[in-house]
C-alpha cells in the first residue's frame, strides 16, 4: 500500500469512526517491516492498550520483544509532556494533504514527504537498535 493510498482510505471513512486512521497504522506496520522490523501489531486489528507510568494510553502501532512493548506509535497525539512510559523516544512524521484534490494526488510534495517518511521509520528502528540490540531485524540497522 502506497501513503497515497492510505490517505485515500482514511478520507473515505466518517470523521467519528474510531478506525479512522487504521489505514495509516497499517502503512507504518508495512513501513517498519519493509525497513527490517517484522512482528508489529495494531492497524486494522484495533489499537492497543498499554500501561504508563500515571495511566493505559492507546496505541495505534506496537512492537513488543522480551514480553514488554519495545516501540510505540500514536497517530494521532505525538506530544513532548507527559511521558507516557520511561525512556520514550520521540518523533514526527507531519504530511500535509489536500483533501480537496482527486484520490491518488492528496500529498503535497509526495517525494518530500516519502524522503522524510523513510528517514522517520530508519531513526526509530535506530534507536530501538541502541536501547534494544537483541531485536531480530531483517536488514542491517544502521
Amino acid at each position: 500500500m502506497t501513503l497515497e493510498d492510505a490517505i485515500d482510505k482514511v478520507m473515505g471513512r466518517p470523521t467519528q469512526s474510531s478506525l479512522r486512521l487504521a489505514p495509516l497504522a497499517d502503512y507504518a506496520i508495512e513501513q517498519l517491516e519493509y525497513h527490517g522490523l517484522p512482528g508489529v501489531k495494531g492497524g486494522s486489528s484495533g489499537e492497543l492498550r498499554i500501561k504508563g507510568l500515571a495511566r493505559s494510553k492507546d496505541w495505534d502501532v506496537a512492537y513488543d520483544f522480551a514480553g514488554k512493548p519495545r516501540l510505540l506509535l500514536s497517530l494521532k497525539s505525538i506530544r513532548k509532556a507527559p511521558v507516557w512510559n520511561q525512556g520514550l523516544i520521540e518523533g514526527t512524521w507531519f504530511i500535509m494533504f489536500d483533501s480537496r484534490k482527486p484520490k491518488g494526488t492528496r500529498v503535497l510534495d509526495a517525494a518530500k514527504v516519502q524522503n522524510e517518511g523513510d528517514a522517520f521509520f530508519q531513526s526509530l528502528l535506530r534507536e530501538l537498535k541502541i536501547r534494544e540490540p537483541a531485536v531480530p531485524f531483517t536488514k542491517s540497522i544502521s
